[in-house]
């Protein structure tokens, strides 16, 4: 299969730290393929380059801990893509978005859906900025301010959140913009019993699987 991908990512070096371009290639396509996901041509182009950005933009802007192309495909890109089929409706609001992740993958593969990150953070909102030009995501909207401040013309279908704050603190500051029927996805580690326990919407917990990793996931959906 790999001999009919051709990715065309100029930034993209040959090999870092003997992790080469068809290594990273490979695994992407096979992690694809564990997710039950299918990519064209052009949306692995920008999951490639999205990874190479990041780590070219990490040097000066502390995106994230990770340090690797294959480090960040599992645990950033796989660990976001995991949770695309639960994604409801077309107005999605990724709250804490920090690198862009989940926001920047899920709308990769959920091209007819609009993204809107959010993060309070000027460095993270300018390199978002950079990548929603860079890699043409028409489908993308950065937002630079606090969730409180936040005062959507029309409510969001969905507000996904990987990893920021407690589910119940999550739930007070995002019930506000999901419309009526609308969902809370909240992407967590290891089951998160304590954090549901004063929780009194309906909710459902979800074991993901991630390529390549052997850690626990789970997803909570809270019904607005």
């Amino acid at each position: 299969m790999l001999n009919h991908i051709v990715v065309d990512v100029k930034i993209m070096p040959k090999s870092i730290n003997n992790f080469t371009e068809n290594d990273l290639l490979s695994m992407l396509l096979d992690g694809l393929d564990q997710l039950a996901i299918v990519f064209s041509k052009g949306q692995i182009n920008r999951i490639v380059e999205y990874i190479y950005l990041m780590l070219r933009w990490n040097r000066v802007y502390n995106l994230t801990s990770l340090n690797s192309p294959r480090d960040i495909l599992v645990r950033h890109i796989f660990d976001s893509l995991a949770a695309v089929k639960y994604v409801t409706g077309s107005e999605v609001l990724d709250f804490g978005s920090g690198a862009g992740l989940p926001g920047i993958p899920l709308a990769i593969a959920l091209p007819r859906c609009r993204f809107y990150l959010l993060d309070s953070s000027s460095k993270k909102t300018i390199f978002l900025t950079h990548l929603k030009i860079t890699l043409g995501m028409e489908n993308v909207v950065v937002l630079h301010q606090r969730i409180e401040e936040l005062t959507p013309e029309n409510k969001f279908t969905c507000v996904i959140s990987r990893a920021t704050t407690a589910i119940p603190r999550l739930w007070i500051m995002v019930e506000n913009v999901l419309e009526r029927g609308g969902q809370l996805l909240a992407m967590k580690g290891k089951y998160p019993q304590e954090e549901l326990q004063n929780i009194k919407n309906p909710f459902e917990i979800e074991r993901i699987m991630v390529p390549y990793l052997n850690e626990e996931r789970h997803l909570v959906k809270i019904l607005a």
